[in-house]
């Protein structure tokens, strides 16, 4: 389904939860669309993975409620309420509240409308459960924003009666399936990216409902531990079927079909085949959401192989590879600072949570380009969180542009949050009539601006039809037509014509590439565009106590003007997402060479232009930019399981590609590589460490081409960047091996535990190759390792086989009760790459015979 018609003008209350959520795109593509006062907008999102996003604030407590939700495991529900005097309409799915979760991603979702008396009996049921829920906020502004969703929308109240909108607040999910279908079932089908590493709920499933026939969907990049979903399966008595994307593909939904005879039942929603989402209530498992309905058997198994994504059997041994490697999930911090707000007077209040007792404590405020630390007086209430307040004393008129706040006890700080405006925020619910200020939409004449020509030219000159239709990229490109719908609502007629003028200029473009525009030629056009109309800034303004402009006439609305070049930005950035990410698939290639490397030319000079040219700087944001180039080289490079361009060609291929791509441009990808992806803070590390494989694999042919020794040097520094952290991580996902890294007075231990055996597995060695390479590069000589086996209760390898190596120099082994030994010969870097080569322990050392042996094959010996 399409969500955004949804977000129009003539919605007053729009209320979403969601797991993780794009600010960006919220903010700049969707909050726009919503109109101006009367609006109550409220997102509650999962309070562990909302911190990581608050550097991208901008109307966050302003324009609308963000409001980060703490629950023992997961706020993972993913619904959306679009509500009007009369009427309205809930969306609940799988997809995240985001770019990703509306447009990517292969989601599901289903819509209610109040029209329908199913419908009307969703959204009330939902609407129950929206009360307990801010409720447990414990959240007076929050509180307050609903209050007035239930006085503005009075049909809300009424009888709940029957409804197929499911949650696990008092009942699992699976329990709750189980009252409706019963049990022994002919067929359960399940489809969901994420498992419990045991896959004990799946295996719950199958004792549950004792299916004849289980046919497992697994996505790309299924997370679970393969090995025992296999045991699973096998132990369910069920014919087991397995089916993956063909090609891969990821998909995000989450679908669990039963079908008996000729009836059917369908769960879709928000829960993964995961303990905490299905097995699970309250408090003990995630906050999940869903719609339990009847089905026709036919229509389910429909929806699982829809046609646009082809499934293909697969062996159930084949499972055994799928692995559960997870980023670590964020965890709650010592000190958090749960909210923040202004009222009339300056005065600021923060609301915080510390595990540690809090005496002195400041607030410090962040405006764009400065920030302040003020005192501030910590309040104790008998219950709930702490409180800090400062006076509008201490916050300076210096800082009218405040828009987040942290807080700093003994020099410990906390994460941002917005700094909130209760009072705009009610101007905005009681405000009716006001001058609207969020956009109107693109219009034809918008495409005759310069930013607009650089979008139009640089769709001439790409050419994604191979993977995504025309269409749909001119509608990321063009889309928002808010402002222009005529009174039905019809906004098909905007898009249309925009999209018939793209192709329109296509289909006369007979140039050859010699006379295609060049990125310079384009930028030239936008030049005017600086002079004429300055892109606006990034974050809003906001007047801080007494010194606020205007005082309550302003009724919450701000004086800030959008314009065409604003709206083009944000359908410009997401226009280039896309591309990015479709720059690697093998149809365009298979289809048109040239035209392939022209694609990822002109993205690659885009990019560069947009970070590094003044003219053209700041029409993608500074936090966009890494994002848009991660996107590019995962599509060319791929990732650990998903394949990329390059991998993808043979030897002849890339020669083809690299005709077809300019020198020039490949060597401003390895500059803009060596600016945008940055290895500071923990998101930046992760980030590098995610994309060192692809830029590797990028740069062998040349894809990536330094133009002098500086970016060469840098890159490399990029490349062989790595921490003991990433490296012990690297490790369990290549071989299976959990090593800890323990610092003690002689140097580091790698303690291994498990069943590696460090004198009789040849991993160990491989590992002491590897850890050689990270801390000495290419440089062995007198390097140090010292080795322990590690069972969980070990400390520093104490009781444990231990051996000692110094590269040129003998090795020691030391195995509790005997006495210690001595290689038979001194151990160099050639006789470990020679261990590696043949596949040989460590013990290969310790016996009779010189390290000259190895070179014999394994029987030999």
């Amino acid at each position: 389904m399409k969500f955004r018609p949804l977000f129009h003008p003539r919605c007053s209350v729009f209320w979403a939860t969601t797991y993780t959520f794009d600010i960006e795109t919220f903010e700049s593509h969707l909050l726009p669309r919503l109109g101006g006062a009367p609006l109550n907008a409220v997102v509650l999102a999962d309070q562990n993975h909302l911190e990581a996003e608050w550097a991208q604030l901008g109307r966050a407590g302003r324009q609308y409620l963000l409001r980060g939700i703490e629950w023992p495991h997961r706020f993972h529900p993913k619904t959306y309420f679009f509500g009007r005097p009369d009427s309205g309409t809930l969306v609940v799915g799988s997809g995240n509240c985001g770019l990703n979760g509306f447009l990517n991603g292969n989601e599901v979702a289903t819509r209610f409308d109040s029209k329908d008396p199913a419908g009307m009996s969703a959204i009330r049921h939902w609407a129950a459960w929206m009360t307990r829920l801010v409720h447990e906020t414990d959240d007076s502004l929050c509180e307050e924003q609903w209050r007035n969703v239930q006085r503005s929308l009075g049909w809300l109240a009424g009888p709940l009666g029957q409804s197929t909108f499911v949650h696990n607040l008092d009942e699992s999910l699976s329990d709750q399936l189980q009252r409706m279908v019963g049990d022994r079932l002919d067929e359960l089908h399940l489809l969901a990216p994420f498992c419990d590493p045991g896959a004990k709920a799946i295996a719950s499933l199958a004792s549950t409902f004792h299916p004849k026939r289980l046919c497992l969907y697994a996505p790309d990049r299924m997370a679970v531990d393969g090995p025992k979903l296999v045991r699973a399966l096998r132990a369910s008595g069920a014919r087991i079927e397995v089916r993956r994307p063909d090609p891969q593909a990821y998909v995000h939904a989450k679908l669990i079909g039963a079908m008996r005879g000729k009836q059917g039942w369908l769960l879709s929603g928000s829960a993964n085949l995961s303990q905490s989402a299905l097995l699970s209530t309250g408090q003990h498992a995630n906050c999940e959401a869903g719609v339990l309905v009847e089905a026709a058997p036919a229509t389910i198994r429909e929806l699982f192989n829809k046609p646009e994504l082809a499934w293909k059997a697969l062996s159930v041994d084949a499972l055994a590879t799928l692995t559960h490697d997870l980023p670590p999930e964020p965890t709650a911090p010592q000190l958090r600072l749960l909210r923040a707000s202004i009222d009339e007077r300056g005065v600021v209040t923060a609301f915080f949570r510390s595990i540690a007792h809090v005496g002195e404590a400041r607030l410090r405020l962040w405006a764009p380009e400065t920030e302040k630390d003020v005192a501030a007086a910590v309040v104790v209430p008998a219950g709930g969180s702490d409180i800090l307040i400062a006076s509008a004393e201490t916050v300076s008129e210096e800082l009218e542009n405040v828009c987040a706040v942290c807080i700093i006890v003994d020099n410990q700080q906390s994460g941002y949050v917005p700094l909130e405006e209760p009072a705009s925020l009610r101007a905005l619910l009681e405000a009716v009539g006001k001058e609207r200020q969020d956009p109107d939409g693109l219009t034809l004449d918008d495409l005759s601006s310069p930013l607009g020509q650089l979008v139009v030219r640089i769709r001439e000159r790409v050419d994604f039809s191979a993977v995504l239709e025309d269409i749909e990229v001119t509608k990321t490109i063009a889309a928002g037509a808010a402002g222009m719908d005529d009174a039905n609502g019809d906004e098909g007629i905007v898009i249309e014509d925009l999209n018939e003028l793209l192709l329109r200029r296509r289909r006369h473009l007979v140039h050859p590439r010699s006379t295609l525009p060049t990125i310079d030629e384009i930028l030239a056009e936008i030049q005017a565009l600086r002079d004429e109309a300055p892109a606006p800034a990034h974050r809003l303004h906001v007047a801080v106590g007494k010194h606020a402009e205007g005082g309550a006439e302003n009724d919450g609305q701000t004086k800030h003007k959008w314009s065409p070049t604003k709206r083009l930005q944000v359908r410009f950035s997401n226009a280039l997402d896309r591309m990015c990410r479709a720059a690697g698939d093998l149809r365009i290639f298979d289809r048109d060479p040239e035209q392939a490397g022209r694609n990822i030319e002109t993205l690659i000079d885009v990019l560069h232009a947009c970070h590094f040219r003044e003219e053209v700087n700041g029409f993608v944001s500074l936090p966009r930019m890494p994002v848009l180039t991660e996107h590019l080289l995962l599509s060319l490079g791929g990732s650990e399981g998903s394949p990329g361009l390059a991998q993808k060609l043979t030897e002849a291929d890339l020669a083809d590609l690299l005709k077809s791509t300019a020198l020039e441009s490949r060597q401003r990808f390895a500059e803009l590589i060596t600016h945008v992806i940055a290895p500071g803070g923990h998101e930046g590390k992760e980030r590098l460490y995610r994309l060192q494989p692809a830029m590797q694999t990028l740069m062998d042919p040349g894809i990536i081409a330094p133009a002098d020794d500086d970016v060469r040097e840098r890159l490399t520094h990029l490349l062989h960047l790595n921490d003991d952290e990433h490296w012990t991580a690297t490790v369990w996902r290549k071989h299976r091996v959990s090593v800890r890294i323990h610092p003690t007075a002689s140097g580091k231990w790698l303690l291994i535990s498990g069943s590696t055996s460090v004198l009789d597995d040849p991993a160990s060695v491989q590992l002491v190759s590897e850890w050689l390479w990270y801390v000495g590069g290419d440089n062995w000589d007198r390097a140090q390792v010292r080795l322990a086996s590690f069972d969980g209760h070990a400390h520093e390898g104490i009781g444990a086989t231990r051996i000692a190596i110094t590269v040129g120099d003998t090795a020691w082994l030391q195995i509790p009760g005997r006495v210690d030994s001595q290689s038979s010969e001194k151990v160099t870097r050639r006789v470990i790459e020679a261990l590696v080569a043949q596949h040989q322990p460590w013990a290969a050392l310790f016996v009779a015979g010189s390290a000259d042996a190895l070179q014999q094959p394994a029987a030999a010996r």
